[in-house]
């Protein structure tokens, strides 16, 4: 969490796919990037969408302004889930495997 509460969470696991690794930005530099200079959950969607991944992962985004997201992020895309897309009422959880379809 940074000082303007931006929350990220992340999981995942080594995935087998072609499409889930690519020569890129690590996700430590990802998260660097996130809890120094981004206040708002969307406003971190909208960067994830356009910066390139080195790997498949989730990425669970949150702020205190009640936005939550999860990032379904592979090299190929990025997919953000939001809480009610997969039977959640008031909550959202990010995991080790991806729920879009997309993905």
């Amino acid at each position: 969490m940074n000082a303007r509460w931006l929350f990220l969470g992340g999981s995942g696991a080594y995935g087998k796919r072609g499409q889930d690794y690519r020569f890129s930005v690590s996700r430590p530099f990802t998260r660097f990037h996130f809890l120094h200079s981004v206040d708002t959950a969307p406003i971190a969607a909208d960067i994830l969408r356009e910066m390139p991944a080195v790997a498949a992962y989730n990425l669970l985004l949150a702020d205190t302004d009640g936005s939550a997201s999860v990032a379904e992020v592979t090299p190929e895309q990025v997919v953000v889930r939001t809480p009610g897309e997969h039977g959640e009422k008031d909550h959202i959880c990010a995991s080790n495997n991806f729920f879009s379809v997309e993905q």
